[in-house]
């Protein structure tokens, strides 16, 4: 895998199993890492994330905690669009940019 862009990657599920796999195989290819988990692993080699994926409540904070770790884990500037600032209110959706807000 080439990440020329040295974005962080998000691996779900990272405390077990094929989560924890992938990102030791992404780890060892030098990519970024952001994981999240219900459980805490025993080791990770990036940004970890403790979040419970299966409420809308639980994956909003997990967005939020992705955001600020791809915020401080790229080059990118903190007022790309990349990685756009959580807007209070703002709904949560897979199928558009905006960032999600309480």
């Amino acid at each position: 895998m080439t990440n020329n862009t040295r974005m962080p990657v998000v691996v779900t599920g990272v405390a077990s199993g094929i989560g924890a796999a992938t990102g030791r195989l992404l780890d060892a290819e030098g990519v970024p890492l952001i994981g999240i988990d219900r459980s805490v692993p025993d080791s990770f080699p990036g940004t970890f994330v403790q979040a419970d994926l299966s409420s809308p409540a639980g994956a909003r904070e997990a967005a939020r905690a992705v955001l600020t770790a791809a915020r401080t884990a790229s080059p990118a500037s903190p007022t790309s669009p990349a990685f756009p600032a959580p807007r209070p209110g703002a709904p949560c959706s897979a199928s558009t940019s905006s960032a999600c807000g309480s």
